[in-house]
C-alpha cells in the first residue's frame, strides 16, 4: 500500500520467532516517539533473540535504552524485514533437536 496524503501513520512493530509472530500498534497518527516503548516491549518477549542477534535487535536495544533516533514507519519496516530474515535463516540452519517445530510452522 502506498502512502495517501491524510492517511494516519500509526507506529507499528512486529517480531518473528518460529512459533510466534508478534504485532503491535501503539499511539496515534505520527506519534513516532512510541517506538521507544515498542522497542522495550519487543525486548521483553519470551522468544527475543537478544540484542546482539542482528542489526534490528541491536537497534531495539539502543532505542529502548537511549530514546534517541527511534525512526518512523519506514525505518521500522527495515528493522522488521532484517529481524525476520535473520530469524528465518537461523531456524533453517538448526538441526532437529526434537522440539516439534517443523519447516511448515514458519510458512
Amino acid at each position: 500500500m502506498e502512502y495517501i496524503p491524510g492517511m494516519a501513520v500509526i507506529p507499528f512493530a512486529s517480531y518473528y520467532a518460529p512459533n510466534e509472530w508478534w504485532l503491535k500498534r501503539l499511539g496515534r497518527d505520527k506519534e513516532f516517539e512510541n517506538y521507544v516503548q515498542l522497542a522495550r516491549d519487543i525486548r521483553q518477549l519470551p522468544d527475543y533473540h537478544g540484542d546482539d542477534f542482528c542489526w534490528a535487535t541491536r537497534e531495539y536495544g539502543r532505542i529502548s535504552q537511549t530514546s534517541e533516533r527511534y525512526g518512523n514507519n519506514g525505518v521500522w519496516n527495515g528493522l522488521r524485514a532484517n529481524q525476520h530474515i535473520c530469524a528465518t535463516l537461523q531456524f533453517l540452519q538448526l538441526e532437529d533437536d526434537g522440539d516439534n517445530v517443523s519447516i511448515d510452522d514458519i510458512f
